[in-house]
């Protein structure tokens, strides 16, 4: 959630427009909504991010822009009949984030689709390791005095400079200042890609968030990878690795009761020149994949024996977790 706001350029003054939303179901899509300004303050509940409601009587549009957070086509927009029902109880089937994101090795061949003085249609959602953190500083900006964090983001193969600033980069101060797991992975959304001396520069804009060591599958299957590939922290880096667990990681793969997926078509991606490859969706490159069930049952009676195949949702809904949450769990408890 996050205000947009213009400028005033003759007085100078920030105009308040109304708010953004991204909105996740139990299907795991997402969509941006918007309020107006107006219809915000006259709300009878307050909407907070990571609570749960029922939205009626809303209409949709077109999503047009640039820069958008979210690969949804529509856009719902609150009107003055707009109800918001605020739900008590948990429902783990619904996430609380959701991202796309974008392989660091793809990084440059996107920023270089669109000139640096233009925005494009997407934002992008990325996920690495932190390298080379400068700890926060004040410059001057056509805006006037601005917070800005550097760092490097690195999957091991592919390193970019990144750039937080405002607000976020207060966030990206103390958050870092308080990681103690190591490697510290941070996930940035939203960011603007632009290209100098044969380079991608990733900055955050208004929409972006950050989270650091985030508690999520993400932030695991990342781990995963980092110790599958041999990553090592950098010289230049404060951090240190983690002690490598790919033995477990191996046993636990033995199981065969999950696949990895594309997060847009839900089918099973390939691994294909090094590179984990959905190929429904044209050769996509999947950064981070995720972990379905598919558990194989084997049922009988005194007649006959049946194949029995559980999917992702059903078995979610009876274990209560992802199955990156139930792989981790698994390697804890060995």
């Amino acid at each position: 959630m996050w205000p947009s706001i213009s400028i005033q350029a003759t007085q100078g003054r920030e105009n308040l427009k109304g708010y953004n939303l991204i909105l996740l179901d139990d299907n795991n899509s997402h969509v941006q909504a918007f309020i107006y300004a107006d219809q915000w303050n006259s709300m009878a509940v307050n909407i907070d991010e990571g609570s749960i409601y029922v939205i009626s009587n809303f209409y949709t549009k077109e999503a047009t822009g640039s820069c958008r957070p979210v690969s949804s086509k529509i856009l719902i927009n609150f009107s003055p009949s707009t109800t918001v029902q605020k739900l008590t109880e948990d429902d783990f089937m619904i996430p609380l984030h959701k991202f796309e994101f974008v392989d660091l090795g793809d990084l440059f061949s996107m920023a270089t689709k669109c000139p640096n003085d233009e925005y494009p249609e997407y934002s992008t959602d990325i996920i690495g390791v932190v390298e080379d953190f400068e700890h926060i500083s004040s410059i001057k900006t056509k805006f006037g005095q601005r917070n800005i964090v550097r760092f490097r983001i690195t999957d091991g193969r592919n390193s970019h400079k990144v750039s937080i600033w405002g607000d976020l980069a207060v966030k990206a101060e103390n958050d870092y200042n308080k990681a103690v797991e190591t490697p510290v992975i941070a996930i940035v959304t939203s960011t603007r890609l632009k290209t100098y001396k044969y380079s991608v520069q990733i900055s955050s804009l208004p929409s972006s968030k950050l989270f650091l060591n985030m508690d999520s599958d993400s932030v695991v299957a990342m781990r995963y990878r980092l110790e599958e590939e041999g990553y090592t922290v950098s010289q230049q880096s404060t951090g240190t690795p983690q002690e490598p667990v790919a033995q477990k990681v191996q046993n636990v793969e033995e199981a065969d009761w999950w696949y990895n997926s594309c997060s847009d078509c839900e089918g099973e991606v390939e691994k294909v020149e090094g590179k984990l490859t959905c190929t429904n969706c044209t050769n996509k490159t999947i950064a981070i994949p995720e972990k379905r069930y598919r558990i194989v049952i084997l049922a009988e009676d005194s007649s006959e024996a049946y194949n029995f195949i559980l999917m992702d949702r059903a078995t979610r809904r009876l274990t209560g977790m992802t199955a990156t949450k139930m792989q981790s769990e698994m390697l804890k408890a060995s």
